[in-house]
């Protein structure tokens, strides 16, 4: 009998620190996302606004080469660009190409393309709709 109940003694060690100790095994819940802070989220749209307005200034050199070889180019051109979660940009569409140049608009497109943001902080992708007024 004494076998037995030092058999058991061990038994019951084993099933308790291999989590079989006759418990319910505790729930697991999903870890809560972090609430995103609006001062880093206005920081962030900052730095995009920014990278945005510097960047315009490269695309004067798309409408320069148009007017070299005739009529100057005005109009305004709204494109839809995607800014990936690394700051990479992603999708890329001319919805509207008032200044009646597809090659402006082609390097409009092209140019843009180049463009890198900051990440994310929070890992979310954002989609622009942003009109470029061009005035070459």
């Amino acid at each position: 009998m004494r076998g037995t109940i030092a058999w058991l003694g061990v038994f019951g060690f084993l099933m308790a620190a291999c989590g079989g100790g006759g418990e319910a095994p505790a729930e697991s819940t999903p870890a809560e996302p972090a609430t995103p802070d609006p001062a880093v989220e206005d920081a962030h749209d900052d730095a995009l606004s920014a990278k945005i307005k510097a960047g315009k200034e490269g695309l004067y050199t798309c409408g320069s080469a148009e007017k070299a070889g005739g009529e100057p180019v005005y109009g305004k051109l709204t494109v839809t660009f995607e800014i990936k979660a690394d700051g990479t940009i992603g999708k890329l569409v001319v919805e509207e190409n008032g200044t009646g140049n597809e090659t402006v608009g082609a390097c409009v497109l092209e140019t843009i393309k180049g463009w890198t943001f900051p990440a994310h902080p929070y890992g979310e992708s954002i989609e622009y709709t942003y009109p470029f007024e061009v005035g070459f």
